[in-house]
């Protein structure tokens, strides 16, 4: 096969500066009709199991964790995102599938044109993906991937560290109790005051400045409102038979049985006259 084309005198008004811009003086040639398959080619994987492969060689820096990979299997096409990537002798890869699995007959495994970490285009680009756990810390870590992840652990958290694009929205479950504290900057909280959270709550953040995020939804694992809850000055809910136990407050230490049907509320903080 053979291509023809003609050269003829440009009609650009700026001179060309590189190779491209040469080529695109050449009469003959629309450069804005080649294309570019989104997937980078040429790795040969060698299957591991369902969830893993190695690649021969330091492939870290263009496997890296966060990023998407599709792979070529007897099952067909499975498209991934990298959860560990780690070099020895072998850099091993290990993945999380959108659906089905990796197999035995493995043959490819491409990986995505735009990185994990600053991409050319805008997070709000992608659909969510369910990210890794996360250890509660002072500043909760934010992820490698994904918009929703699990929080584990009972550190005290007073901010989170900046997703690096303003305007990202989170999606983070507790799996226990820990103190989310209010900030009027790094961590605006519903209400204004601290979050103690409970295994199975569910909540929702907002980046709306660099490394500041701001809570726009909270739901508790019991479904009981936190704004309406808070507006109260305090509230409790507890048995009333034997001990005393309290299932779920808000300003509430604890509950003392004075008399048969008479019970005293010790509050956490006093009360205002008004």
């Amino acid at each position: 096969a053979t291509l023809d084309f003609v050269l003829a005198p440009s009609t650009d008004t700026d001179p060309p500066v590189s190779a491209i811009d040469t080529l695109e003086d050449i009469s003959g040639i629309n450069d804005t009709s080649v294309s570019i398959d989104q997937w980078i080619s040429g790795a040969a994987p060698t299957y591991v199991d369902a969830t893993s492969f190695t690649l021969v060689g330091d492939q870290t820096t263009d496997f890296h964790v966060g990023r998407r990979i599709k792979t070529t299997n007897t099952g067909g096409t499975i498209y991934s995102t990298i959860t560990v990537s780690a070099y020895t002798s072998l850099t091993t890869i290990t993945v999380v599938n959108d659906s089905g699995t990796l197999d035995s007959g493995l043959s490819a495994a491409s990986y995505g044109l735009l990185t994990a970490t600053n991409p050319s285009l805008s997070s709000d680009c992608f659909a969510p993906v369910l990210g890794p756990d996360i250890a509660s810390a002072t500043a909760l870590p934010y992820p490698d991937y994904g918009n929703y992840s699990d929080v584990t652990g009972t550190t005290t958290i007073t901010s989170f560290d900046t997703s690096g694009e303003v305007g990202t929205v989170i999606k983070r479950h507790f799996d226990g109790a820990l103190i989310l504290t209010h900030d009027a900057t790094d961590l605006v909280l519903l209400g204004g005051a601290n979050i103690t959270t409970a295994a199975g709550d569910e909540a929702e953040f907002v980046e709306y400045a660099s490394g500041d995020w701001r809570c726009v939804n909270y739901v508790r694992a019991g479904l009981v409102p936190l704004v309406d809850a808070q507006t109260c000055k305090a509230w409790v809910y507890f048995n009333g038979v034997g001990t005393v136990s309290i299932y779920d407050s808000y300003n509430v230490d604890s509950i003392t049985d004075v008399n048969t049907g008479i019970y005293e509320v010790n509050f956490t903080n006093d009360l205002a006259n008004a």
